[in-house]
């Protein structure tokens, strides 16, 4: 049986090891001194720090255990412990039923959720994630949002006992409809390593809603299951103080690898010479993806949902070249892009390049659309939580069509890859790689033990260095004529010197 005893919990000695006198014991921050309850059993302690805490330890009688008469509320104070106490034994005696051991720190986690009112109460992983789900909606984040309902609906399906190969919902009201047959919950107590493990199965049986006739990617599944550890433990982190209790980690032995990355694929200049050279009509939806596609290129590889969400009031002219200022979607990065010959050509077909309006430049987004009128990125940020979801939506749309296009485009030049438009930030990386010095050769030259050194050093000269590179990606300049202006720098002197030693 255990022991209950009621203690102030104050230091008795000061940083050099010597006694304290009673002003000099250890108090709370607001100089307060609270009383624990101390359980033992089986000469083990446990501590459990009650409500009362005390203006001054003159008003604690160590031996009897109790508040003394000389503080005002005494009565009040006392009553409170007794009731604890109780409790404290009704904590014991709920441990011994429950088959669980008999510890002290078992009763103190069991008087806990005593005081809390959560002793029997239930944690549902569904409502938590669903909640988690609608606050990433709410802030905007609409393409988590996606991810997390797609895990949670394989989710439900698996703990309801629907077969793998039906899990296909494409609709919404079908999903609803499916829904009204579910009457399993998940607690996160049932979240066991033998759970996950089966989970994991499940998932390797589901059929890919992206490519019929293909089970979900192994990379896919390795998503959904990050996504899961990462609501579980946030579940576990903001219901602890409500009651939530986790004896073992479920996810310490679980482990879902990754498959090898493909191989990325990419265009050479030739193939998108071919992609130039094709005769397509002019404002046709062909015509339409090529540019697109073209000036993703020739921009530094743009993301296509940063694409089509180019306005003409992006490009401006300064110092005798024309510029594109964005910020990127995924990151927040504001770019500043030097815009080559091919790019402002390209440009020309669809703004007066000299004076942009603030229209979407490519025809996909709906420049009447309620998302429309939030250009920059602040504007962006306080869209609604609908506004954003539509225009996600949209931009996927958007993907998908141009997406279609280019594999038709491909196929007339006689490229036999599988195209898109993110191919053209590859093959935009490849060509880089292949014509230009990179960042890690500067940090060797520079002698830095870290490459951010290098970056900050480099800083100041970012939009410089960045012109040089789009130009010469695309327009390299001849060597001979590189040494020919080294040559017209040199004095008379410099120069004589270097023509005897040759």
């Amino acid at each position: 049986m255990a022991t209950f005893h009621f203690t102030l919990l104050i230091g008795l000695k000061n940083q050099e090891g010597t006694k304290k006198k009673k002003e000099e014991l250890t108090s709370t921050k607001k100089g307060t001194f609270p009383i624990y309850l101390s359980v033992t059993q089986n000469r083990k302690l446990a501590r459990y720090k009650t409500s009362v805490e005390l203006d001054s330890v003159d008003y604690w009688n160590p031996k009897e255990e109790v508040v003394r008469k000389s503080c005002i509320e005494y009565h009040a104070l006392n009553r409170r412990l007794e009731d604890l106490l109780i409790k404290a034994k009704e904590a014991e005696d709920k441990v011994k039923e429950s088959g669980e051991e008999v510890t002290s720190k078992a009763i103190v986690d069991t008087l806990r959720k005593i005081e809390n009112n959560t002793l029997n109460k239930s944690f549902s992983f569904f409502d938590f994630a669903e909640c988690n789900m609608q606050e990433l909606y709410d802030l905007g984040q609409y393409a988590n949002f996606q991810q997390y309902n797609c895990f949670i609906r394989r989710l439900k399906c698996f703990v309801n006992g629907v077969k793998p190969e039906d899990v296909i919902i494409r609709k919404q009201n079908d999903w609803d409809m499916m829904q009204k047959e579910f009457t399993k919950d998940l607690l996160f107590n049932d979240i066991t390593f033998a759970f996950l493990n089966a989970f994991d199965k499940f998932l390797h049986n589901c059929p890919n809603n992206c490519r019929k006739g293909l089970l979900l990617n192994q990379n896919t599944i390795r998503k959904m299951m990050k996504i899961f550890k990462a609501i579980f433990f946030r579940g576990v982190n903001r219901l602890e103080d409500e009651g939530l209790k986790i004896e073992k980690n479920p996810f310490s032995k679980y482990e879902c690898k990754c498959t090898e990355a493909n191989v990325k694929e990419k265009l050479t200049l030739e193939e998108i010479e071919s992609l130039k050279a094709l005769d397509l009509e002019k404002d046709s939806c062909l015509w339409h993806a090529r540019n697109c596609f073209l000036l993703a290129f020739y921009c530094g590889g743009v993301r296509c949902g940063d694409m089509v969400q180019l306005r003409g009031c992006f490009v401006s002219k300064e110092e005798n070249c024309y510029r594109l200022k964005y910020t990127m979607d995924k990151t927040d990065k504001a770019k500043n892009i030097v815009l080559v010959s091919e790019a402002v050509e390209i440009l020309k077909e669809y703004i007066d390049i000299d004076n942009p309006s603030s229209t979407y430049i490519f025809p996909y987004l709906n420049n009447s659309a309620s998302y429309a009128k939030a250009i920059t990125a602040k504007q962006k940020d306080s869209l609604s939580a609908d506004d954003v979801k539509n225009l996600k939506k949209a931009i996927g749309s958007s993907n998908a069509l141009l997406n279609k296009y280019l594999k038709k485009l491909a196929k007339m030049s006689g490229i036999a890859k599988n195209i898109s438009m993110h191919i053209a930030r590859h093959s935009f990386a490849d060509l880089t790689r292949k014509n230009t010095g990179s960042i890690y050769d500067i940090k060797s030259i520079l002698g830095h033990t870290d490459i951010k050194t290098t970056q900050t050093y480099l800083k100041k000269l970012d939009t410089e260095t960045q012109d040089k590179t789009m130009q010469n990606v695309f327009h390299r300049e001849d060597e001979a004529d590189r040494l020919l202006k080294q040559l017209k720098n040199l004095d008379s002197a410099t120069l004589k010197q270097l023509l005897e030693r040759l």
